[in-house]
């Protein structure tokens, strides 16, 4: 069985060679290497003289310091060739919950979405943000529960999103909203500062998660085909333009 790390690896390094070729490179997987026999590269991407050995790992399966380094310097020694190591973001994941631990109340949502917005008029985007952040994920969850989706399949953040555009209960536009807005949450939980992180941000962030905890399905892709010119059916690869 394939491990997710594996996974991980090729989806990234299929994205990768796609790049390079759009540059204009011929790109190969899997290369055995002529002047390191020893070592199979992820991918070689090659141009007229140019050649570039790209190595796409997650931490967890990053090849030992010193395989790298002797091909670094490997590759150092030959005219026209580069290296590139893409090191692969970890999916995120979610502790379990503490065993008597209950989704939030439809109450609960609504208080904290209004907290936020209380944060808000007082100048306090950031922590509106925070408030608005599980209030989405919770009304979500909830949506999700109602169409029978299992707890298991919706630990993690990423689960709860991606489930909710392929049942149709968000678009994919929001699920790109949503991703963008990630990197301001874990900068600002981890105690970084978000440079471009502003008030519109936080506004629409509880917009979203006020649409989601007052869910009416009809309403909602109006919304969304007003705003777009275009629906996203209830698979996250099935487009339909109008």
């Amino acid at each position: 069985m394939i491990s997710e790390t594996t996974i991980n690896e090729q989806r990234v390094a299929g994205i990768v060679a796609d790049e390079y070729r759009k540059m204009g490179y011929d790109v190969a997987q899997g290369v055995e290497l002529d002047f390191l026999p020893s070592f199979r590269a992820d991918l070689l991407a090659r141009k007229g003289d140019e050649a570039i050995i790209v190595e796409v790992k997650t931490r967890a399966g990053l090849t030992p310091p010193e395989q790298i380094t002797e091909l670094m310097e490997a590759v150092k020694s030959r005219p026209g060739c580069s290296f590139e190591l893409v090191l692969v973001g970890e999916p995120e994941k979610a502790d379990a919950p503490a065993p008597d631990a209950a989704p939030l109340s439809a109450g609960s949502i609504i208080g904290r979405l209004e907290q936020a917005e209380r944060m808000m008029a007082e100048g306090s985007a950031d922590i509106a943000f925070l408030l608005a952040w599980p209030a989405s994920e919770a009304a979500l969850r909830a949506l999700l529960a109602e169409a029978g989706v299992p707890p298991e399949r919706m630990a993690a953040p990423n689960d709860v999103f991606g489930q909710a555009v392929f049942h149709g209960l968000m678009s994919q536009e929001d699920y790109r909203r949503f991703s963008d807005m990630r990197k301001y949450r874990n900068a600002i939980v981890h105690g970084f500062e978000a440079e471009d992180f502003d008030s519109p941000v936080a506004s629409t962030l509880i917009g979203m998660a006020r649409q989601f905890a007052a869910y009416d399905p009809q309403r909602y892709w109006d919304m969304q085909e007003a705003a777009t010119g275009s629906v996203w059916l209830a698979g996250p690869s099935v487009h339909s333009t109008k």
